[in-house]
């Protein structure tokens, strides 16, 4: 025991003493040692580029370690800090001293500042790849900050470390464990805005050990993300393995500013999003997948979506697995593939059935959306130049208003858009094409934007189809026949210069006409755009130029325009002002009244100025001819301003020009509400004018006459100051006025009108009091007024009458009722007194001896009197001024035709009726009437017609008026009439007996004569002015004849079966120009209706009177079918006999002829009738022509075709045999062919060849051709020139036996015969105006030039008793004559005569004395007959 703690002892004591010892000579060598490893550690530092400095230097023995104070690292190049430290302990470890290792165990680090960014990456890039001897120490940072950057995308990361160590694992190579809190930086990343560091906290754990590094642990958090990673990275390799996961919160996220932020809240508002990536392989090219899964996220407006996407990575391709998820009720998905190594990829994203319900307000224009569910898709595909996009949208159901806008109103037209467009990695966007469809509109474009100059240059074209504004979402009421259209904008994108080219055709506004409109639009949006506006529509051509200043901005916004107007065709004015005000919601119907008619041209300018507080309008119309309503309109000029400020509303106008013989002129101006006019008319046609005023439909007004008047609008109201009216005479169809003046005015209590006339007198006196219902008092008297005046006034205007009147009337009258839309006479006329006397009136054919008509207004009744004298008549009347305005009449009656009958014109109608009447009911309910009407007597007699009537009376009741008895004849016989007619039209009525065949013609004018009886037997039923009749007639002793037409048909029988619709004449017969008739027909009853007749006529050996130089006997058989006023006459007639013996001049046939057939028509008066013709006629020889220039037998074969008014003759007409004389020849007629072709008009074609012999010769005359360009040839047997053959046939003698030796016949007889036909013309001519009562042109013989000149020669009768002839050549010579011839008594004449051969010579006069008679034959001169 003792031994044991002897060992003990003494060992204790010895390891004392070397401890002693040992320490000892530390204590000698330490210091020396620290000044060296002092000096080692800077020397070191130094080859790294880098400078150490601390204070207090300290030794620590008890536990051994070092430990210095304010220790700094500087990196000596970048001139910067790397570390700062309040204090740093250096543990060192005896056991590695022993070993001859590192003594320093471990280094510990308080109160640090670690300081790296982008220019220390050098060195620390070198202290990396230090060569490390000996254990690593393990280093320890307590409670110290840190601040990286700039490094990459880490502008700065600040934090709060509260441990970093760093130490080496046996077996695991070197850990390094990192605890950081209250983190913040900022991060900038390519192509985006710097961002906060998301991440406050971050702790990790990892090894590294033989070029591996381990990641252990890692975790990351902060307010918006949650981070973990783990793996391991061979940095020898470059490859590892990696797995990160982690949350975010999205509104958080934002709202922290974290990277991604604003271009994530441009898309969202919140939600949260997990993510996990799983990596393996070449750091170069590692293959993996990841997974992000979106959720609770809220899109902008509330879009709720929900998405979950898959990716993958292998050889350097990154693979999109899946793209799925939810959006706007819909679906979205998604895949796509990107080739790091190639630049290529390619995706596809597709949207189905996604409802836009409360989303996008803005998103397709203020307040509208998409509507219903639509489908998109997005095609993506890269290279590495570029990024191509394709995309297409549909969306069936259009687009709709959002909520709470106005004008709810949608657009349900199918919308769809496709656009290709190409990314460069450079920058600019390149839209390579862009179509948007709506229904049928398309718009459709391309273009480029370039981000990095912020420019773009885009444009294309659009169109419309037909349509209207609310198909598109507009509500206001335009439609069109289509648009189209092209536009553009280029330019910077802040001020890009707008072009738009638009050209509607069609445009219809409102109720306006439609119109073509070309609209061109230039200019920057956010400066000026200028724009000219094209209309050429049909009623003008319009051009609008002008400018838009700050058309984007509301305050500064300011429009200046010219406008010009031109080619203005005011017919098309009135559909466009009835349009104008209907589109502005008023009653258009006054205004088409007013200008129906309107006409003529003009041209306009006008100016507008539209500011943000401002506006002025001014222009000008000018018009060198307008008419309206009959009215004729020159030189008229328009011009007027308006101007509108804050302050300040004033305008002015004037209006000037010529209406018909007068002018007018019209000024005004007004001034914030006030309104000052005047006007002066000067010679205005009043006929002209009052329909201009009023819708006058009355008597025809004609006159002259000048108004002036000068009226305003002012505080209190509108006034009349001054009205005037003047006009020397006023013609009202046959009343005149003469001496009219009228003047008048009305103020702010009242006014004052008189309008006087001087004859007839009449003077009109009209007492105003403005308010309430506008009382006027008004005063009438008239003198000597016609009755056809007051007839005129009534709308009977061109009545027969006679007679004059004088009125008296007093009264009150309301004139705001009157001007009411529903008058009410009991109450617009308050007071009425009146008294119209007539001196002898008469009216049509009935007369007066004297007429007195007068009443008063009792309350609401009108009550009064109708009288009058030769015939006795006193009617008691009296009506209610309202509805339904209830009537009485009662008294007797009496009327009679003007004329008694006796002596005077037969053809008038004279009438003879007295009885009484008693009669009440209502105006508006006629059905209502009841009483009686009794006729105790009446004539009539009318031409042949006659008839009379007793003791005829009929009840008034309320099923209408029944026939209740009297006796009615007609020509002495008994007419039995029965029947009613009901207030609603229905007729029940029937008629037996026997009348004149002359009534007839009350109905219908055809007839010219009409005489013999019909019996009739008929009932009359339906309505009373539109009544069927039933029954049958029969017609004895008829003759007739129609108007116009001289064929008079007699002893006329007929039977007739009378339908609803027509007469059906089952037989007829008669005589006609001596021969007979017979046939059947049908006549309607209506002949208003256009319907039919029909005659069917067999006629014998009839004389018919046209042509009526003719008068040829037919016989055959006609049909006639047709509406009365335009029927058809077909037939076949033979020409019995046809005889032509009238005398003829013979220089007169061929001018005559022609005349005749260029203007063939029926020899009828005009009438309404047209008569169409379709006759085959025949004559075998039976025209026979002999008078004083032919005879000879025509036969023929030829239709007449045409109507009455035109008749053309088809067919041929040749000479059988025959002669004819002229000029004393005699021709024998070898050949005459007369042939009509042309069905357009009668122009035959001639084919004439006659003969005549002349001594030793004969002389062959031929005629060809049409009758409108004839040729006439002349030869002989034997042949002789055509001078000799014109001398044989004018004088007998070839022109060499004629003139001898001493000259020629020359043109004289020539012209004889060329002129002949047009001298008789010309001579008939002249003898029409009564200036000659002779002209012609003859052939004479000259004695001193020894041959034949022309002669003109000319006469004229004065008085019964004294005629005067001249004459002169005039050919070579000057060789005149003249002749007086004075009657002395019964056969005895003085004649004078002078002759002369020059002008220049005085002649020989000389004188006769002559008897003269005129005789047949001789011996009637014997006989002393003339």
């Amino acid at each position: 025991m003792s031994r044991r703690w002897a060992w003990w002892t003494s060992g204790s004591l010895l390891l004392l003493a070397l401890l002693a010892s040992g320490a000892w000579r530390l204590s000698r060598e330490i210091p020396d040692r620290l000044r060296k490893a002092e000096e080692a550690v800077r020397e070191e530092a130094a080859r790294y580029g880098l400078g150490i400095s601390f204070k207090n230097l300290r030794f620590h023995l008890l536990y051994p370690r070092v430990s210095l104070d304010d220790l700094e690292v500087r990196d000596e190049r970048a001139g910067t800090h790397l570390l700062r430290a309040g204090s740093v302990d250096v543990s060192l470890s005896p056991g590695h001293l022993l070993r001859g290792d590192s003594p320093v165990s471990r280094i510990r680090i308080r109160n640090f500042t670690i300081l790296a960014g982008e220019e220390n990456r050098p060195v620390i890039e070198r202290l990396r790849k230090m060569e490390r001897k000996g254990p690593t120490p393990e280093i320890l940072f307590l409670d110290g900050r840190a601040r990286i950057g700039p490094v990459g995308p880490l502008k700065r990361w600040e934090s709060r470390i509260q441990e970093l160590r760093i130490r080496e694992v046996r077996f695991l190579g070197t850990r390094i464990s990192l605890h950081a809190e209250e983190a913040s930086g900022e991060i900038a990343l390519p192509g985006a805005k710097s961002a906060n560091w998301p991440l406050d906290s971050l702790e990790a754990e990892m090894f590294l050990n033989e070029g591996v590094l381990r990641l252990r642990k890692f975790r990351a958090s902060g307010p918006s993300m949650a981070l973990k990673a783990s793996g391991n990275i061979d940095l020898s390799r470059h490859s590892g393995e990696a797995q990160f996961s982690g949350a975010a919160d999205l509104a958080r996220w934002i709202s922290a500013g974290a990277p991604g932020a604003p271009w994530i809240k441009q898309f969202a508002e919140n939600g949260k999003f997990d993510f996990s990536v799983a990596l393996s392989g070449s750091l170069e090219d590692p293959t993996g997948s990841g997974k992000l899964v979106l959720r609770e996220c809220r899109l902008h407006e509330n879009i709720p979506v929900e998405m979950e996407l898959a990716v993958s990575a292998s050889k350097r391709k990154i693979k999109m697995e899946s793209l799925k998820g939810k959006i706007l009720g819909g679906t979205i998905a998604g895949n796509g593939a990107y080739d790091l190594g190639t630049g290529e990829g390619e995706g596809k994203f597709s949207l189905a059935r996604i409802s836009y319900g409360n989303s996008l307000p803005e998103g397709l224009g203020p307040g509208w959306r998409p509507a219903g569910s639509g489908d998109a898709e997005i095609s993506l595909a890269a290279d590495r130049n570029k990024v191509r996009a394709i995309l297409s949208w549909k969306n069936p159901a259009g687009l709709e208003r959002v909520e709470g806008t106005s004008r709810a109103v949608a657009i349900r037209l199918p919308l769809s858009a496709t656009a290709t467009a190409d990314y460069f990695y450079g920058g600019e966007i390149r839209i390579v094409a862009l179509n948007i469809h709506a229904g049928d509109a398309v718009l459709s474009g391309s273009g480029e934007i370039v981000p990095s100059r912020r420019t773009i240059r885009l444009g294309g074209d659009f169109s419309l189809p037909r349509g209207k504004a609310a198909d598109y979402g507009w509500a206001y009421p335009i439609s069109w026949g289509s648009i189209a259209g092209e536009w553009g904008a280029q330019g910077a994108v802040a001020k890009p210069r707008v072009t738009m080219r638009l050209e509607a055709h069609e445009l219809h506004a409102r109720a306006l006409p439609p119109v073509p409109v070309l609209i061109k639009i230039d200019g920057d949006l956010s400066d000026a755009v200028h724009f000219v506006v094209d209309v050429p529509a049909s009623v003008a051509k319009a051009t609008a130029t002008g400018t838009v200043t700050a058309p984007l901005s509301a305050e500064s916004r300011a429009l200046e325009a010219t406008v010009a107007v031109r080619d203005i065709d005011f017919s098309d004015g009135s559909r466009w002002i009835t349009g104008v005000l209907a589109s502005l919601g008023k009653d258009a119907t006054g205004a088409a009244r007013y200008t129906a008619g309107l006409s003529g041209s003009g041209k306009a300018d006008f100016r507008l100025t539209v500011g943000s507080r401002a506006y002025a309008v001014s222009g000008s119309l000018r018009s060198a001819d307008l008419r309206l309503k009959g009215a004729r309109f020159r030189e008229v000029s328009m011009e007027g301003a308006w101007n509108r400020s804050e302050a300040l509303e004033t305008w002015k106008a004037h209006a000037d020009g010529k209406m018909g013989d007068g002018t007018f002129r019209l000024d005004g101006s007004g001034k914030n509400g006030s309104t000052e006019i005047a006007g002066a008319l000067d010679m205005l046609d009043i006929g002209q004018v009052v329909p201009l005023i009023v819708p006058w439909t009355g008597p025809r007004i004609e006159g002259v006459a000048g108004v002036r008047f000068a009226a305003g609008i002012r505080d209190d109201g509108w006034v009349l100051d001054r009205a005037s009216i003047s006009a020397q005479r006023v013609a009202i169809d046959n009343a005149v006025l003469t001496g009219v003046s009228g003047e008048g005015s009305i103020g702010a209590a009242g006014g004052r009108f008189v309008l006087s006339v001087q004859s007839p007198g009449i003077n009109v006196t009209a007492n105003v009091h403005r308010g309430g219902e506008w009382p006027t008092a008004v005063t009438l008297i008239a003198n000597d007024v016609p009755t056809g005046f007051l007839l005129s006034a009534w709308g009977r205007k061109g009545t027969v009458s006679g007679g004059k009147w004088r009125v008296e009337a007093e009264g009150e009258v309301k004139a705001a009722s009157l001007l009411s839309e529903r008058v009410v006479l009991a109450d617009a006329v308050s007071d009425l007194r009146f008294s119209v006397s007539g001196g002898s009136p008469s009216v049509s054919e009935v007369a007066f001896g004297e007429v007195t008509v007068s009443g008063r207004k009792e309350g609401d009744i009108l009550t009064g009197e109708a009288s009058s004298r030769s015939p006795d008549t006193r009617l008691a009347f009296s009506m209610i001024l309202r509805e339904p305005y209830r009537f009485r009449i009662d008294g007797p009656f009496s009327f009679r035709s003007a004329e008694n009958g006796k002596g005077k014109d037969e053809a008038k109608a004279r009438f003879d009726v007295s009885g009484r009447a008693e009669i009440a009911g209502a105006l508006r309910a006629i059905e209502g009437t009841s009483g009686l009407l009794k006729i105790d007597e009446f004539h009539l007699r009318n031409r042949a017609i006659e008839l009379s009537g007793k003791e005829i009376s009929a009840q008034i009741a309320a099923d209408g008026v029944r026939w209740t008895g009297g006796t009615v004849l007609a020509a002495g016989n008994p007419l039995n009439v029965s029947g009613k007619v009901s207030w609603k039209g229905d007729l029940d009525a029937r008629l037996e007996g026997k009348i004149p065949a002359a009534v007839v013609r009350l109905a219908t004018d055809v007839f010219d004569r009409l005489d013999g009886s019909l019996r009739l037997d008929i009932r009359m039923t339906g309505k009373w002015d539109d009544p069927v009749v039933a029954g049958n007639g029969r017609l004895e002793g008829g003759t007739l004849s129609f108007r116009g037409y001289a064929q008079v048909f007699e002893e006329m029988r007929a039977e007739g079966v009378i339908s609803r619709e027509k007469i059906v004449f089952e037989h007829f017969e008669g005589r006609s120009g001596g021969g007979y008739i017979d046939g059947r027909g049908e006549l309607p009853l209506r002949f208003d209706a256009h319907q039919p007749l029909y005659f069917s006529v067999d006629f014998f050996d009839m004389r018919f009177p046209y042509p009526d130089d003719f008068q040829p006997v037919l016989q055959g058989h006609a049909e006639l079918v047709g509406p009365y006023d335009d029927f058809l006459v077909t037939g076949e007639v033979e020409v019995q006999s046809a005889r032509y013996t009238r005398t003829l001049r013979p220089e007169k046939v061929l001018v005559d002829f022609r005349k005749r057939l260029t203007d063939v028509t029926a020899r009828r008066e005009k009438s309404d009738f047209r008569v169409r013709l379709d006759v085959s006629a025949v004559a075998d020889g039976t025209i026979k022509i002999k008078n004083n220039l032919a005879d000879a037998d025509v036969k023929g074969e030829f239709r007449v075709v045409g109507d009455a008014s035109r008749v053309i003759v088809l067919g041929a007409f040749d000479v059988l045999e025959g002669f004819m004389e002229y000029q004393g020849n005699k021709y024998d007629l070898r050949r005459v062919g007369v042939e009509f072709q042309d069905p357009r008009r009668n122009n035959p074609i001639l084919d004439v060849r006659a003969e005549t012999k002349k001594g030793n010769y004969t002389v062959i005359v031929t005629v060809t051709g049409s009758l409108e360009k004839y040729e006439v040839e002349l030869a002989s047997e034997p042949p002789l020139s055509k001078n000799d053959i014109v001398s044989l046939l004018s004088f007998g003698v070839t022109t060499q036996a004629l003139a001898g030796s001493e000259g020629t016949l020359g043109a004289a007889a020539a012209s004889s015969i060329v002129l002949g036909p047009y001298k008789g013309k010309v001579e008939e001519g002249l003898r029409g105006t009564g200036i000659l009562d002779k002209f012609s042109i003859e052939s004479s013989y000259s004695t001193s030039t020894k041959s034949f000149e022309p002669k003109l020669v000319v006469g004229k009768s004065i008085g019964d008793r004294l005629s005067v002839t001249v004459s002169t050549s005039v050919g070579t010579t000057s060789e005149s004559s003249a002749t007086a011839e004075f009657k002395l008594l019964e056969n005895v004449y003085l004649q004078g005569a002078w002759e002369s051969a020059t002008t220049t010579q005085q002649g020989d006069l000389g004188a006769d004395v002559k008897i003269r008679y005129r005789y047949r034959e001789f011996k009637d001169f014997l006989r002393g007959r003339e």
